[in-house]
């Protein structure tokens, strides 16, 4: 009987709803519990198993050789400091000069992570029974979360463009405004009240540029 442990009790209760449970319809129905829980627990235990050892990344080993000039060798066989240290470039250049029978043959195993990937577990997810299947996201409800994601972050990066673009304009405008305002002012002819204004008018300069560097920036 497929789905959750509650869905099958109620299922099992339901059948002897319909009025008073005589004594065999009772003991049927614990039996009919008890194997609900037992199949329920025997589900868990095998999608447990399979999250453990089916549906996770994979350890592959690669042999291989490495090969070290025996006068980088210390005196127990090892490879010295002096040759570990040396980059990959270097190694290579003094194989390349090494004879053969100048260099010592070390047997390697490499060992990489062969990644589980979403094609692997939506085949793997077709092959588990409805009963174990409850244990696990479907890859349709993976997709939908993944694409819900997907349309948060770019909902995100929208907003954070559309405010960089209104910052922009407004600097844009502000400059406009003052270079408008440089167009219209007039000096005064007062040695003393021009003086002032020219002061403040390096202050204003700095405004402008502070605008500029700003555009520019963006």
């Amino acid at each position: 009987m497929a789905g959750t442990l509650g869905q099958q009790v109620r299922a099992s209760a339901n059948q002897t709803s319909g009025g008073r449970a005589t004594r065999t319809q009772r003991v049927q129905q614990q039996q009919s519990q008890r194997k609900a829980q037992d199949n329920f627990n025997q589900a868990r235990a095998e999608a447990e198993r399979l999250k453990n050892e089916v549906f996770v990344d994979k350890d592959v080993s690669t042999e291989y050789k490495e090969y070290v000039p025996k006068k980088y060798l210390d005196r127990d066989g090892n490879p010295t400091k002096t040759w570990t240290s040396l980059t990959a470039y270097s190694q290579q250049k003094i194989l390349r000069n090494t004879k053969s029978k100048d260099l010592a043959v070390f047997n390697k195993t490499q060992t990489t992570k062969d990644e589980f990937t979403f094609d692997e577990y939506s085949q793997e997810y077709e092959k588990l029974s409805p009963d174990v299947k409850q244990f696990f996201t479907s890859p349709t409800e993976i997709t939908e979360e993944k694409n819900k994601k997907i349309a948060s972050e770019q909902s995100i990066i929208n907003n954070r463009i559309e405010a960089m673009k209104q910052n922009i304009i407004a600097k844009q405008e502000a400059y406009k405004k003052f270079e408008e305002w440089e167009q219209r002012y007039k000096y005064s002819t007062d040695s003393d009240r021009r003086a002032k204004q020219e002061a403040s008018n390096d202050k204003r300069m700095q405004i402008k540029n502070m605008i500029l560097r700003k555009l520019k920036h963006n």
